[in-house]
């Protein structure tokens, strides 16, 4: 065996695994980072939810998006609510909301629904739907 066999025969395979494997390690490390700081976002809006106030509100439109191939069960939906205030006063709130697509079903406009509202975020308040950070 010649010196320029082993180099094709041993050397090149080695080499491309070990670019191969640091181009996978760098990108689940991004990822991980993609995925922790959204856990870190959804957190922030737990402990909000949790200072948020009941409220009656009344959907006036819902926009759902696609469907995602990750998780076709749930879905994205765009929602502009009407809500009284303190004051008495209507104001015209917007929300993303990720939801189950059951539940989707009965989002409907003009219906009334029960969310907790803190400032310009709009929570569900049923498990089948939650905020989603932009």
């Amino acid at each position: 065996m010649d010196g320029a066999t082993l180099y094709f025969a041993i050397l090149v395979p080695l080499a491309i695994i070990i670019l191969l494997a640091l181009f996978f390690y760098r990108l689940f490390n991004k990822n991980m980072n993609r995925d922790e700081q959204e856990r870190i976002k959804m957190r922030m809006f737990d402990e909000l939810k949790q200072k948020a106030e009941f409220r009656e509100a009344r959907i006036i439109s819902v926009r759902p998006e696609g469907q995602t191939g990750t998780n076709p069960s749930n879905r994205y939906v765009n929602l502009r609510f009407e809500i009284k205030d303190s004051s008495g006063k209507f104001i015209m709130m917007s929300a993303r909301w990720y939801v189950d697509t059951y539940y989707l079903s009965q989002l409907q406009p003009d219906s009334m629904i029960q969310v907790k509202v803190l400032d310009e975020y709009v929570f569900p308040v049923t498990d089948e739907a939650r905020i989603y950070p932009d």
